[in-house]
């Protein structure tokens, strides 16, 4: 499972829009659109950030990167 598959499920569980997710982690939603497509990963303090908001372990998107990239 992606990062960007946790993140989608984590704002259906909660019933958030990616407006009101944006909001919550004090994100611009241009930028939570493009993590939640999976076109974007976040940077090690933002993935923190994701971590301690919402559970999503950091490495869930350091693996997304590394299938891309490796």
């Amino acid at each position: 499972m992606t990062g960007a598959d946790h993140l989608k499920d984590w704002m259906r569980l909660r019933g958030f829009t990616q407006a009101q997710a944006a909001r919550y982690m004090g994100f611009e939603e241009p930028y939570m659109s493009l993590l939640a497509r999976g076109l974007r990963t976040p940077g090690l303090t933002n993935a923190i950030r994701l971590e301690r908001l919402t559970g999503i372990p950091v490495e869930a998107w350091t693996a997304e990167k590394e299938a891309i990239h490796g």
